[in-house]
């Protein structure tokens, strides 16, 4: 695809007018789609259990309670608290409290990194309806330094709710579904469609990075087509393209004479972040980017590579319209030791004629 094959043409400002009204589009579409993972709703303020301001659940990057940025309810006397640690923790102590009294203490030693949960016992705590209770990590500092803590509220209400965590979550009873996906995950760690729906409920409540651990455990979810297998002479050629995460893309060509070119992100347009859930044709409809077949005519192919980590744009002189040529020897890059859920790509396959 070099530029006597595929004409592009930019107008930089009526592209961006273009592109930003794209997006707007996408995302009020992606707003009105009906979205099958579990929905949080937080509880409506009645001045006692919706009180806002906690005041830190998370200790630095070190440890993050699984806690909204409000008083979450449970319906439970004996509730299950979960928090998470990014590495070992040689020392630390969960506390309960009423007040300024305290309900329950509880040392914890050599935590290893991951997820964690302490179910309160019945002889060691009760939790009374409509009374508000905060819960405390205190992490001892190394060689004997300051301990630091994080916090969350808890707050129990009596109410009749099945055990499915998409009821819970709209119940408002953040501890049962956070507590009901993670024990589901224990049992069937692999399952994909449960670790979506616990990353659902963390980043509803902004708990972006928790969330990330288990994006880690699922493929990216690349999607492409292309509109016909067959383009004339003249035709525009264009890809759809979709992601179940937010991805970066690189999109290659590989032309009827053996000669490759790297399309996006090229010299003149970089920003190849594709959103979840939001799929995107490329070039955008009316844009002022446009591909189309051209001569010589064959078996043509693009290549759509998707990561979580953006891809270095080449360091060689692009052609004039903004395409980088990839040598043959830089081709493919070796992504075989890539993790699951870093990286993915496919190949797309189609024909051109006079």
């Amino acid at each position: 695809m070099r530029e006597s094959r595929i004409d592009m043409f930019f107008s930089q400002q009526k592209m961006r007018k273009r592109i930003l009204g794209a997006v707007a589009l996408l995302l009020a579409v992606h707003a009105a789609a009906q979205n099958p993972l579990p929905e949080y709703r937080a509880p409506q303020d009645d001045g006692v259990v919706s009180e806002r301001g906690v005041p830190s659940r998370a200790i630095g990057a070190q440890l993050t309670l699984l806690v909204p940025d409000h008083t979450g309810l449970t319906r439970l006397a004996q509730p299950t608290l979960w928090w998470f640690a990014s590495g070992p923790i040689e020392e630390a102590e969960l506390s309960l409290w009423q007040g300024d009294i305290p309900v329950l203490t509880k040392p914890l030693r050599r935590l290893r990194a991951g997820l964690h949960s302490i179910t309160v016992q019945k002889g060691e705590a009760h939790l009374q309806p409509g009374t508000v209770y905060e819960w405390r990590m205190r992490v001892q500092g190394e060689h004997g330094g300051v301990a630091t803590v994080a916090s969350g509220r808890i707050a129990r209400q009596e109410t009749r709710v099945n055990d499915d965590v998409s009821a819970l979550a709209r119940a408002g009873l953040w501890y049962d579904a956070i507590d009901a996906i993670s024990r589901q995950i224990d049992r069937q760690p692999r399952s994909q469609q449960l670790r979506r729906q616990r990353v659902a409920l963390l980043r509803q409540i902004g708990l972006h990075s928790v969330a990330g651990e288990d994006e880690a455990y699922l493929p990216l979810g690349l999607q492409a087509s292309l509109p016909a297998t067959l383009f004339h002479a003249g035709d525009p050629v264009w890809l759809t393209l979709a992601c179940d995460k937010p991805c970066y893309l690189r999109i290659t060509h590989l032309g009827a004479d053996n000669q490759r070119v790297q399309v996006w992100p090229n010299a003149i347009l970089q920003a190849n972040l594709l959103p979840a859930g939001q799929p995107m044709r490329f070039p955008l409809p009316g844009s002022a980017m446009v591909l189309r077949a051209s001569s010589p005519f064959g078996r043509e192919s693009f290549d759509i590579e998707a990561a979580s980590a953006q891809f270095p744009l080449p360091q060689i002189q692009p052609l004039p319209n903004g395409f980088f040529p990839v040598p043959k020897a830089a081709y493919p890059a070796s992504r075989a030791n890539q993790p699951l859920g870093t990286y993915q790509s496919l190949t797309l396959t189609y024909r051109t004629a006079e």
